[in-house]
């Protein structure tokens, strides 16, 4: 049980700003549209499979609107028979996408439980083998590069010296006879010799040389050429930095779908969160993946869950205030999925009552005076903030009022945070003139 001491101590604190799959909107609109969704995920499973649409779902809204929120509670609906993978396509922008997909997917399927036992891969030759899942996604994600290599025999120094020896000596001797003139002298005589022994010192220099120098196309190579002892020999190296094709990305999530289905395993839905946030060649690369492996024919056991910002998406197709980009936009939408379901944004009364509820978990009831005059003003300035920005502001006075403890009034910690830009830029005068209250000094006067 706390004391009051703790109590006192926990305000105020900061608010958890990621999902967490609690509908905190009077109207419960969050909640109903993830009960909508989970009804239709089971009603398609439960039909034939000639009469499903595809498993294939987006979520529209505005940034901030509650999307990732909805998906939270939906994956709460469905625990009992749906396994949740979330992909941040945002996150992984830098990596190859099909690879980064199916590497992390396959990787937490193993960790949980989903995928395991073994499976069957492909050979050389046409057969199969049978690995671990997690030696398959190896074999997947590798890239097998054919090499041509050359044989051939190795020559001892010894051996090319001896040869060279037996070849050249007669022909020295033989010139060495030849320029013998008549009479013969002394010094010629020596000179004769000396040419008849230049084979035993060629072959003493090509000794040291072959032990002083790494000579790829030496003597070896040369006298295999000679005696047609060159090989070629097939060999295959393995490099894990390819991309898998679309046949490959298909077959695996085929056999993922086939494995759920052989062992009475969850469905697993894939989500594909923060695409709109892409840069637009990455958008388009990336929907047209999705398009190719979930639009269509899809995978009996795997379902797709795209939560998206047509605003936003409209960037990937050009300027998004374009009317020409907006028809692009909506037909691609249109063509990728059979059904959508939109996350509606709130209204007046609903951002009222979240503000205050976010407020109180900040800050308790330590500051109950000045919440509703808080509330207002951040509302007057900000009529369209949506749930995240309202708790990046709460955040931020949390961060102030740690800092400085009683000593600020709360109510001009809330003006400092709201106003920041405006007072910043030029401290003394807007103080002084009261500009920074444009739009509420109907309610903070300038004192």
């Amino acid at each position: 049980m706390e004391t009051k001491l703790q109590s006192k101590q926990q305000y105020p604190r900061f608010i958890q700003n990621k999902p967490c799959g609690i509908d905190k909107f009077d109207g419960g609109s969050q909640e109903r549209l993830a009960k909508t969704i989970a009804r239709h995920f089971c009603q398609n499973d439960s039909l034939d499979e000639e009469c499903t649409l595809p498993r294939i779902i987006g979520i529209e809204g505005i940034w901030g609107s509650g999307k990732s929120n909805v998906v939270k509670m939906l994956e709460r609906e469905l625990s009992d028979d749906y396994y949740f993978f979330e992909y941040d396509a945002w996150g992984h922008q830098e990596d190859l996408q099909r690879r980064s997909i199916l590497e992390l997917l396959t990787s937490k399927l193993i960790d949980d439980g989903i995928l395991s036992g073994n499976a069957t891969i492909k050979v050389k030759g046409g057969g199969t083998k049978t690995v671990s899942w997690s030696e398959k996604l190896k074999y997947l994600l590798a890239r097998k590069t054919e090499t041509v290599t050359e044989k051939y025999p190795l020559i001892s120094n010894g051996m090319v010296a001896a040869f060279l020896v037996a070849v050249l000596t007669p022909i020295f001797t033989f010139i060495a006879y030849a320029v013998k003139p008549t009479p013969t002298t002394w010094w010629f005589s020596l000179l004769s010799i000396i040419i008849a022994a230049l084979p035993v010192l060629i072959a003493l220099c090509v000794w040291k040389w072959a032990y002083s120098k790494d000579h790829k196309y030496g003597w070896s190579y040369m006298l295999a050429i000679y005696q047609d002892k060159v090989e070629k020999d097939v060999c295959y190296e393995t490099l894990s930095e390819d991309e898998p094709t679309v046949y490959e990305f298909k077959t695996w999530m085929q056999d993922i779908s086939d494995f759920i289905k052989e062992k009475g395993q969850r469905k697993l839905v894939l989500v594909f969160d923060n695409m709109d946030r892409l840069p637009a060649e990455k958008v388009k690369e990336l929907w047209s993946s999705i398009h190719t492996f979930f639009a269509d024919s899809g995978f009996e056991n795997v379902w797709a869950v795209i939560p998206f910002d047509e605003t936003h998406l409209a960037c990937a197709f050009g300027d998004e205030t374009d009317e020409q980009t907006k028809q692009l936009t909506k037909y691609f939408i249109n063509k990728t999925f059979p059904i959508v379901y939109r996350v509606a944004p709130p209204v007046i009364t609903d951002y009222r009552s979240i503000f205050n509820k976010l407020f109180v978990e900040a800050f308790g009831e330590t500051e109950n005076e000045a919440k509703e005059t808080i509330n207002r003003i951040f509302r007057l300035v900000n009529p369209n903030a949506n749930v995240r920005e309202i708790i990046s502001y709460i955040n931020e006075m949390v961060a102030l009022k740690q800092e400085w403890c009683n000593e600020i009034l709360m109510i001009n910690i809330a003006l400092f945070c709201l106003k920041k830009t405006d007072i910043l830029a030029n401290p003394v005068e807007q103080i002084l003139s009261g500009d920074y209250l444009n739009g509420i000094q109907t309610i903070i006067n300038n004192n």
